[in-house]
């Protein structure tokens, strides 16, 4: 069996008063590894199981080949979730698992989970099971496309019949973690036992301690798309390079290149700008390099034109806006959206 790190992935990062900051960071093998899409790390779409938990190969949809399963009845399980997403060329758990494999994004998301459970030492919470979710939505990647859609009829019928000639990407919404009900942070995860959750981290533990890394706390981590209820659950390990790095950037400060006048700003180093960072990120990617690209959908539209201010039950849109008010690209926009159509934020109490 095959270590469960890959040695020797190289970063460069900038940070406040450095040209740069290069090294070295142990990853998961599901993580950072360019064979991330075949690795026992990326389990059953419905249970989680890996490869090395239920003893043989997973077998891939033989529509798509985006997702993989363990058994015939977890297919079957999970038809009602993958069915709206099966057939498209490129579906959204691939996407999901592209981001995955990514080492830069999955170093980010390291840092998120460092700074929300205060994993700032080797061995903080190292024994204790956490779990974490991004929300991600898939948002066109050129802004007048954005602002079209934003301001078209609430019906979405114009921007519909046009869907499939807009470009899209990956974009990260929201970062949660599991807390007490608060009315509104709770996202439905797809009906899981706990208990299988619980073994498998378990079982992610005992690799990574049996590794030699008995003091890297390892997160729960589920990437979910709310527009259509797809996720990616998978083990994090949180890495001593992420912990460094973030001491680093809390001393020297944090450094990003603003878009879009390119300009470098110190921005305050919080979980936001970490999402904003990961966004612009991937907006830079304009030869789909990190395969997180794909054609607009009719869901991905509805999530920015039907939004309804802080209903439960449509959480996507109003991540939607928090990051729309919250990252600077969109400042140049938000004038003229709020004019257009106020009440879609003054009713979320955010202003341009």
């Amino acid at each position: 069996m095959s270590s469960m790190f890959s040695f020797g992935l190289q970063h460069t990062i900038r940070t406040a008063g450095d040209a740069s900051t290069t090294f070295s960071t142990p990853f998961p093998q599901g993580l950072g590894n360019p064979q991330f899409k075949q690795s026992s790390n990326i389990g059953c779409m419905n249970c989680l199981q890996g490869e090395r938990d239920v003893g043989h190969s997973l077998r891939e949809c033989s529509r798509c080949k985006g997702v993989r399963y363990c058994s015939k009845e977890c297919q079957i399980q999970d038809w009602p979730s993958h069915k709206p997403d099966c057939g498209h060329k490129v579906t959204v758990p691939r996407i999901l698992i592209a981001a995955c494999s990514d080492p830069r994004l999955s170093l980010f998301m390291q840092i998120c989970c460092i700074l929300k459970f205060k994993l700032f030492d080797s061995g903080d919470r190292a024994e204790e099971f956490i779990s974490a979710r991004f929300a991600v939505a898939i948002e066109p990647v050129d802004l007048v496309e954005l602002g079209r859609i934003m301001t078209a009829p609430k019906d979405g019928r114009k921007v519909d019949a046009t869907v499939a000639d807009i470009q899209g990407m990956l974009q990260i919404n929201g970062f949660e973690w599991e807390e007490p009900d608060d009315g509104l942070s709770s996202i439905s995860l797809p009906d899981r036992s706990a208990s299988v959750t619980l073994e498998v981290w378990r079982k992610e533990k005992a690799r990574v301690v049996a590794a030699g890394f008995p003091g890297n706390p390892l997160v729960m981590l589920n990437i979910l798309y709310p527009a259509n209820g797809n996720v990616i659950s998978l083990p994090l390990c949180i890495s001593s390079a992420a912990r460094d790095l973030v001491q680093k950037f809390m001393t020297k400060g944090f450094d990003m290149r603003c878009e879009p006048t390119k300009e470098r700003k110190r921005l305050p180093f919080t979980i936001e700008t970490c999402m904003e960072y990961m966004n612009s990120y991937i907006r830079e990617d304009n030869h789909n390099r990190l395969h997180l690209r794909t054609k607009m959908r009719s869901q991905d539209v509805k999530v920015i034109t039907d939004y309804k201010p802080r209903e439960k039950n449509f959480l996507a849109g109003h991540l939607f806006v928090e990051k729309f008010a919250r990252e600077t690209i969109y400042k140049s926009m938000q004038l003229r959206i709020t004019q257009t159509v106020g009440k879609f934020f003054y009713e979320a109490g955010l202003r341009g």
